[in-house]
């Protein structure tokens, strides 16, 4: 004869499946808001009052992953018509760069393929069918950073066309001074964080990018 199973009993048992349930069910409603993130960037490309180009650039967070992706294109007629056509992805995993690649182009010819990858201990960058190695243990902040979080303490900044670091300095309140080989510079103007504005200074151009708000 079986025995009726007492409904007091069963309130254990159900409480545990609830207990177990309830994270589960936390979990499938807050991960897409609480853990993935996205940030976008858009820049007018600004040469004297007339506009030349846009810059687009996204940035990904989810749980220990940042991925980064600019997409760059700029017009510009010097007795011929120029076009600029460039891209960059950057991979970070747990704060730390793990692979880049830079893609530029002027008109029909590539001035830029270059990869970053790392490897143990170092970074291996590849254009065409050469290698250097970076003998660093971790980039944790490249030049596509700076665009999403202000330098703050910061002495250098990984540029993936260069393939080196660049010194960086603070010039005011909200404003740093990124040096390049070349000795020229870029100075950069942080809003609430975000960087605002771009000034690129050369001896036959000035260039500034411009955050459309």
């Amino acid at each position: 004869m079986k025995t009726a199973t007492s409904i007091t009993g069963t309130f254990p048992a159900i409480k545990q499946i609830i207990l177990v349930l309830i994270p589960l069910v936390m979990i499938f409603f807050i991960t897409p808001g609480a853990i993935a993130q996205n940030k976008l960037l858009n820049y007018n490309i600004m040469l004297g009052n007339s506009k030349i180009g846009s810059i687009n650039m996204s940035k990904h967070d989810s749980l220990n992953l940042s991925f980064i992706k600019t997409s760059c294109q700029a017009q510009k007629r010097l007795i011929f018509l120029y076009t600029l056509t460039e891209k960059q992805e950057a991979f970070f995993e747990k704060g730390m760069l793990v692979s880049s690649h830079v893609f530029r182009k002027v008109n029909s010819s590539v001035k830029v393929d270059q990869y970053t990858q790392f490897s143990q201990n170092y970074y291996t960058v590849r254009k065409g069918k050469t290698s250097q190695k970076v003998m660093v243990k971790g980039i944790f902040s490249n030049q596509s950073t700076l665009y999403f979080a202000e330098p703050v303490d910061m002495k250098q900044v990984y540029s993936d066309v260069y393939a080196a670091f660049l010194n960086i300095e603070k010039v005011s309140d909200g404003v740093y001074k990124l040096i390049l080989p070349d000795g020229n510079v870029n100075y950069y103007y942080y809003t609430n964080g975000v960087c605002s504005k771009v000034h690129i200074e050369r001896t036959l151009f000035t260039v500034e990018f411009i955050l459309v708000k």
